[in-house]
Formats: C-alpha cells, sequence, structure tokens
C-alpha cells in the first residue's frame, strides 16, 4: 500500500511540476502566435489575448521553477562554495536550504491567506485572478518541501560519515 500511494505521489508531483507547465507553455505560444495573426493579418487583436499569456506564463514560470528546484539546477554563484572542503560544502547547504525552508514556512500562510482573499476577476474570460497566482502557493509549498529534504539528506550523509570514523 506505501508504495501505491508514493507512486501515486510522484506522479502527481510529476503532473504538477513538468506536465501543466508543458501545457501552459503550448498554451502560450499558441496564444501569442493568434494575437499576432489576429492583430496583423485580421486587423482585430483578440481581447482575451494578454490574459491568457500573462496567466499561462506565471503558471509554466513558477511551476518550472518548482521543478527545477527539485532537481537542483537553479543558477548558482559558486566561486567561494567551490574553494571550500567537502564538509564545508555540505555545511553552506545545510544553512541555505535552512535559510530557504523557514523562510518560505514563514511565507506560506500569509500567501495562501492573500491569494484566497482576492476577489477581483480579469476584465475579459471573467476569470477570478486568485487563479492566475495559485502556483505561487504550489512553488512556496514546493520550495519549502525540498529545501528541508535536502537539510534532512545532507545531516544525514554528515552523520552517517561521522558513524565511520
Amino acid at each position: 500500500m506505501r508504495e501505491k500511494i508514493k507512486w501515486l505521489f510522484l506522479r502527481m508531483r510529476d503532473c504538477v511540476e513538468v506536465l501543466i507547465p508543458v501545457i501552459t507553455f503550448s498554451v502560450l505560444f499558441l496564444a501569442f502566435v493568434y494575437s499576432v495573426f489576429s492583430r496583423y493579418v485580421l486587423n482585430r487583436p483578440p481581447a482575451w489575448g494578454t490574459e491568457v499569456q500573462v496567466a499561462t506564463y506565471i503558471w509554466t514560470v513558477l511551476l518550472g521553477a518548482c521543478y527545477v528546484r527539485r532537481l537542483n539546477k537553479h543558477v548558482n554563484f559558486t566561486m567561494v562554495y567551490d574553494l571550500l572542503s567537502e564538509d564545508g560544502q555540505r555545511g553552506l547547504r545545510i544553512f541555505r536550504n535552512l535559510v530557504m525552508g523557514i523562510t518560505y514556512a514563514i511565507l506560506l500562510k500569509p500567501t495562501v491567506r492573500y491569494i484566497m482573499k482576492y476577489r477581483t476577476v480579469s476584465p475579459s474570460l471573467k476569470i477570478p485572478v486568485k487563479f492566475y497566482f495559485f502556483p505561487i502557493i504550489i512553488l512556496t509549498f514546493g520550495v519549502m518541501c525540498y529545501s528541508f529534504a535536502d537539510v534532512y539528506r545532507d545531516v544525514r550523509k554528515w552523520l552517517m560519515k561521522r558513524q565511520k570514523r
């Protein structure tokens, strides 16, 4: 049973962090092409074009950022980090991930509250604007979880290394 739940969780995570950004980027691209075509060929730009492009851009970037954080493939400035020993690098990673995890944990509740209180609807599509910004909640929760998971992994490796000595 536990393996099935883990399998389901991993598939849902891939759906949120990979499949949805692929779909939203495709919709963004199609809306952009249609907007350009209708503006310059038909002389009638769609009123909804910009709204769709902004919403899909937000979803693509924020959910994609969550995926990049999971893989630890985000941009790093490692001039000082590369000069440190393995234990120094691990200590710096633990510190960085603790700061990020705690910061995002503190931000999670006010972020959810603020987005859920948002009552504005978009002018053309009449969609609640909170729908556009919902991926901020997913990103905040995801970065928090991945940061604490990395801390756990690094502390565990450090403890195992100390036991072998």
